[in-house]
């Protein structure tokens, strides 16, 4: 089988089980490359790697071949997939990215008047990530 190009990239926003389980179907807006039917995926994030085979692509209610960048899609999996798919995941090419744990970031907050708060060294927030929140201290 072929594999998927070498930067496809999806986050999975919203699960769906058909079939009595036997089928999830992970919906989200392809970021860039292309999948095709058949093709090996990798499901990303928290903490788990596994890969599954695209066992068909719905776009736009109609069963297609392949979907390109921009297009949003249905990828249906087999539903015996361990730990996923979940909400924030993201399914790419297998070995072209990995999840991280920790990062570092600069954030830019609010004053009051503009509807921000205090914020303390320490303090625990809420980071949204695409589709995913991640507690950031």
């Amino acid at each position: 089988m072929a594999e998927a190009g070498p930067s496809f990239l999806m986050t999975v926003e919203d699960v769906f089980r058909l079939n009595r389980g036997r089928l999830v179907m992970a919906s989200g807006r392809i970021e860039r490359g292309r999948v095709r039917r058949g093709e090996e995926v990798a499901l990303v994030g928290s903490g788990t790697e596994t890969t599954a085979r695209v066992a068909g692509i719905r776009h736009g209610g109609l069963e297609v071949g392949e979907a390109c960048a921009g297009a949003n899609v249905g990828l249906l999996l087999p539903g015996a997939v361990p730990g996923g798919p979940e909400r924030g995941q993201v399914l790419a090419a297998p070995g072209s990215i990995r999840a991280h744990g920790v990062f570092t970031a600069e954030i830019a907050v609010s004053a009051e008047d503009e509807g921000g708060g205090e914020v303390r060294t320490g303090d625990a927030l809420d980071c949204h990530l695409r589709t995913g929140a991640v507690r950031g201290v």
